[in-house]
């Protein structure tokens, strides 16, 4: 038979359990380093240099995966890492482009659009095998503006001769 000094003993070891889980999911979040303020100020006019166009990859906030990082990669080079609440932003080339989630290899889906010179695409990405959902401009501009522009974005334009 339990007595209630054994029961009561176990309650009091709850709130330091508890504790302890929430600092360990604090301290193991990773985060981005935020984007110069030039990129940024490029990203927030909303409007891509001549002749080309405009690339706003978006991860919300979403509980599950929210410690961890997300990689992408455009055509055949990484492009970034997201936090949540966190966008990547490129100047890109017209012409037809994929985007997609962590390595090449990774078996994840690939999207893939045909960008037109002054036009912008916004990708909001969500938690599924298929994590690229094309969002409305309206929408997209609403998101970068209240989010944080990463600074881990490693794209580089290619030449265009």
């Amino acid at each position: 038979m339990k007595t209630n000094t054994q029961v009561s003993n176990r309650f009091n070891l709850f709130p330091v359990i508890l504790f302890a889980a929430l600092v360990a999911l604090m301290t193991g979040c990773q985060s981005v380093p935020e984007a110069s303020s030039d990129l940024k100020q490029q990203a927030l006019s909303f409007t891509p240099p001549s002749g080309m166009a405009g690339l706003y990859v978006i991860r919300p906030y979403h509980f599950a995966g929210a410690a961890v990082n997300w990689t992408f990669r455009l055509d055949y080079q990484d492009f970034g890492s997201l936090e949540t609440k966190s966008y990547l932003y490129s100047a890109i080339l017209p012409g037809k482009h994929f985007l997609r989630q962590g390595p090449v290899d990774s078996g994840f889906h690939a999207e893939t659009f045909v960008a037109k010179p002054g036009q912008n695409y916004y990708f909001l990405i969500k938690l599924s095998m298929d994590p690229f959902l094309p969002i409305p401009e309206a929408e997209g501009q609403k998101y970068v503006r209240e989010f944080t522009m990463s600074g881990a974005n490693c794209y580089k334009v290619p030449f265009n001769p």
